[in-house]
C-alpha cells in the first residue's frame, strides 16, 4: 500500500476534514483508466462525515478538494459510485442508493 499510495504514481489517495481538533470526515479515491474516455479518471471510493457535522458543508468541501486533485492530475474524468449506509437501532447496516 505504501508504494501504491505514496510512490511516484499514486493509485489512491484520501483527504480528511478536521474541526475542533478532531477528524470529522474523509473522502478516499482511486485512479483508473477508461477506454471510453481514453484516459485516466478518478473514482471516489468512499466518503464519510460525522453525523453532528453533516449539513455544514464538510462533504461539499471534501468533494471540491478531491475535484481539484483530479484537475491537478490532468485526469479526463472524475466520479464515483454512491451508496448511503445507515445504521439501524439494532446496530445492523442498511445500504440504499441515494434518491
Amino acid at each position: 500500500m505504501a508504494r501504491d499510495g505514496f510512490g511516484p504514481t499514486p493509485r489512491f489517495a484520501a483527504l480528511v476534514a478536521n474541526a475542533g481538533g478532531g477528524l470529522v470526515g474523509f473522502v478516499s479515491y482511486t485512479w483508473n483508466y477508461s477506454v471510453w474516455l481514453a484516459g485516466e479518471y478518478m473514482n471516489i471510493d468512499d466518503m464519510f462525515v460525522a453525523e453532528n457535522h453533516r449539513g455544514h458543508g464538510v462533504g461539499t468541501a471534501l468533494t471540491l478538494a478531491a475535484g481539484r486533485g483530479c484537475q491537478d492530475r490532468g485526469a479526463t474524468g472524475c466520479g464515483g459510485r454512491w451508496k448511503r449506509i445507515t445504521r439501524t437501532p439494532s446496530g445492523s447496516t442498511n445500504g440504499s442508493a441515494p434518491g
